[in-house]
């Protein structure tokens, strides 16, 4: 271990280490000797030559081991686990009198039979049901993944809105030959940089905290996050933009770049750092919180457990001057925080002139699906006239009765059956855009059903007029039993 390597929370005196046992979590055996043969073969130029050659004899072979099936318990990915060392089945070229080919055997007395299962394999692929369809999403707590890389880009984000844009992007690469590393490769003969990926990330490590701690502490630069270059040659005083010189500086001329990555994510190293330090609040829309729990925890005790935090009040979120709005995004509208409709209302006036009705209702279902409208209830109502020319003429054809008249609510019924058939054929439905109005499940078989139609049609002011002419023409049996009639309905 090198000393850059200790614990922050230990002292210069009596250094203390974590790296290689994780602070004591884990505890190794020491690896026993090698046979006598094995550990000849490992100091023989020859074998280490061909060992690449020499293992890729094992091609024939099967894994052996003890399998840790327990880890397998639907809730991942697919793991293969094995505990204890695993070591490979080769057994014997020639099957033992009765038994069945297995392992090499199987290319070597039955070749034939193999390639044909091998082709029966590629023929039908991935026939596991349980895989079909099965989709990992990966947390934002995985390092390297795409929510990972959002949540840090968004952190960036924050840095710089608080404090400003940085003024310098500097890289900082390894060098293989550097002399930590050399001087550490010349304790281990027959070893090379690239033979040994534990040793070069780690120095690399240290020398990026060096380097921070020269930015920071010595202010190479001059005082972090105060002063600030401005002019050309303000700049010039410490970026140098030329390729280094081939005879002067052959060392810069000729840097290298090695990878180290996997062992950098082996050791946990972090991937990125920012300073300052940035608070994540967490916010989630009703109901989409995050739940952290045990495996051994019982679902019903998850679910109905009080928080242990306090909640920011959602309908306080959607108040606004005492007003208390259904949705967030009609809240955010009255607080003046979303952009005006105008761009689509001019759209839609502009198409008058020339689009039919039809063309009106397609080109609505279109923004509704693919742009960001503030208030949809508000573009309808200033424009569903232009999108109902045709229907009433359309139900008129289909009925053969050119006297009908639809209401607007009916009419407005009926372009809102058209823009949901729309939207439904593209996945999506008028509910997905609150508060945007819903067609009637009745009104469209009402209106071209002719019986219904006709039962309808009735004028009101006669209809009561011949109420009261036979009401006053009733008997006293006639009228005991319309009395009987209307008071149990």
């Amino acid at each position: 271990m090198w000393f850059e390597e200790k614990l922050k929370s230990s002292s210069n005196i009596n250094p203390k280490f974590g790296l290689c046992c994780q602070s004591g979590k884990v505890v190794l055996p020491l690896l026993p000797h090698s046979p006598d043969y094995l550990d000849g073969l490992l100091k023989d130029c020859l074998f280490k030559d061909n060992i690449r050659s020499l293992n890729s004899m094992f091609c024939l072979t099967s894994i052996g081991g003890k399998v840790d099936t327990s880890v397998l318990d639907g809730r991942g990915p697919p793991c293969f686990k094995i505990s204890g060392e695993n070591y490979h089945r080769i057994g014997s070229l020639l099957p033992s009198p009765g038994c069945m080919n297995s392992f090499a055997q199987l290319y070597i007395c039955d070749a034939e039979n193999e390639v044909r299962n091998r082709l029966r394999v590629l023929r039908d692929g991935d026939i596991d049901a349980g895989a079909i369809g099965k989709r990992i999403v990966l947390p934002s707590s995985f390092t390297g993944g795409p929510r990972n890389m959002m949540q840090h880009y968004q952190d960036s984000i924050a840095i710089c809105r608080a404090i400003g844009p940085p003024d310098f992007f500097i890289t900082f690469t390894c060098n293989p030959n550097w002399p930590e590393i050399s001087r550490k490769l010349l304790n281990l003969p027959d070893q090379h940089t690239e033979d040994r990926p534990d040793i070069v990330p780690r120095i690399f490590r240290m020398k990026l905290k060096q380097l921070i701690e020269h930015f920071k502490e010595k202010r190479f630069f001059g005082n972090v996050l105060a002063d600030k270059p401005i002019t050309p040659e303000d700049f010039d005083e410490f970026i140098c933009a030329e390729i280094p010189n081939k005879d002067a500086d052959p060392l810069a001329y000729a840097t290298v770049v090695r990878s180290i990555e996997s062992y950098w994510r082996i050791h946990e190293f972090e991937l990125q750092k920012h300073s300052p330090a940035v608070e994540r609040l967490q916010y989630h829309l009703p109901n989409q919180q995050f739940v952290v729990f045990c495996e051994e925890d019982h679902l019903y005790n998850i679910v109905n457990r009080e928080p242990s935090y306090k909640e920011l009040g959602y309908e306080k979120t959607r108040t606004v001057n005492g007003i208390i709005y259904p949705t967030f995004k009609q809240a955010c509208a009255a607080r003046c925080l979303l952009d005006e409709d105008n761009e689509w209302h001019e759209a839609l006036s502009e198409a008058l002139t020339r689009a039919s009705s039809v063309k009106l209702r397609n080109k609505f279902s279109t923004m509704l699906m693919f742009s960001e409208i503030t208030n949809p209830v508000n573009l309808w109502e200033r424009h569903w006239r232009a999108m109902v020319d045709d229907l009433q003429h359309r139900i008129r054809r289909d009925l053969t009765n050119s006297n009908m008249h639809l209401t607007d609510e009916e009419l407005k019924d009926l372009a809102l059956q058209e823009i949901e058939c729309t939207l439904n054929r593209n996945g999506k439905s008028l509910a997905d855009f609150p508060p945007m109005p819903q067609p009637s499940s009745r009104s469209f078989g009402h209106i071209t059903n002719r019986l219904i139609r006709e039962e309808l049609e009735y004028d009101s002011i006669v209809e009561e007029q011949s109420f009261r002419t036979y009401f006053n023409g009733l008997n006293d049996d006639q009228l005991k039993v319309y009395n009987t009639i209307i008071e149990a309905y």
